[in-house]
């Protein structure tokens, strides 16, 4: 788990230093004048955990994104709301046979995995340009399955 202690930026020369940590920030909004390469939240990390036994291994790693605060300017009643956090848990399994079984099987790995079990959508946050979240920390992707086949010659 990451926590920022703070996040000040200037908009320009001229301009004090602001504090942006925990706010929504969408550099495409600012029409050019980019403050920052996005979004930090106040807390963001990860909690992975791994079991091998033998040739098998299971794994799985839960994400977390703390709140936010959105930009009040583009909410319908042009008052702050809070972005919810967000959580996903990613799971992933791999057996890889040894050298000393079956010869068409030998060094080869098979690897599956699933991403964002439960499929989260991305939290709304109303001060972002265009998307209706923060591309700066999450994805429109979703539930992703992967498998892989791989070999040692």
């Amino acid at each position: 788990m990451n926590q920022v202690l703070t996040y000040k930026l200037k908009a320009s020369d001229d301009s004090p230093y602001q504090s942006y940590l925990g706010d929504m920030v969408d550099p495409r909004a600012a029409g050019g004048n980019i403050i920052g390469r996005g979004s930090i939240p106040r807390y963001k990390g990860y909690l992975e955990l791994i079991w091998l036994r033998k040739g098998l291994t299971l794994g799985g790693t839960l994400n977390y994104t703390h709140s936010l605060d959105d930009n009040a300017a583009f909410t319908n009643d042009k008052k702050s709301r809070e972005i919810d956090s967000y959580t996903t848990l990613d799971l992933v399994t791999s057996y890889r046979w040894r050298s000393t079984a079956d010869v068409w099987l030998s060094n080869t790995t098979l690897t599956v995995g699933v991403d964002n079990v439960s499929d989260e959508a991305p939290p709304f946050a109303a001060g972002a340009f265009a998307d209706g979240y923060d591309t700066s920390l999450y994805s429109l992707a979703g539930r992703r399955y992967r498998i892989a086949l791989s070999r040692e010659f």
